[in-house]
């Protein structure tokens, strides 16, 4: 059946509309955490030691990258690529 286009009568009783239960109370819910929360801190701490154990961005290196990309010279290597994942993820998943 198709419903004419344009507006119609609504009647009180739509035999298409399903009724709908009544709802279900809500689970308890887990509070969050409060981000002034000391108890944080030794892992904000600790983030912040492993960033600076990283070496830091060579900015050199990501000029000369971007002026290959925007020139067309850069041609990456995808069975590189594809070894450098899987290796990461073998890594990931040694841990």
């Amino acid at each position: 059946m198709v419903d004419p286009v344009g507006s119609k009568p609504v009647s009180p009783i739509d035999p298409r509309v399903a009724p709908v239960a009544a709802g279900q109370p809500a689970a308890s819910v887990t509070p969050v955490a409060d981000p002034r929360d000391d108890t944080k801190a030794s892992s904000v701490t600790e983030a912040a030691r492993r960033a600076a154990a990283q070496p830091p961005v060579d900015h050199e290196r990501v000029a000369t990258l971007r002026a290959a990309i925007a020139n067309g010279s850069y041609r990456p290597a995808p069975q590189a690529i594809a070894d450098k994942l899987l290796g990461a993820k073998q890594e990931w998943i040694a841990k």
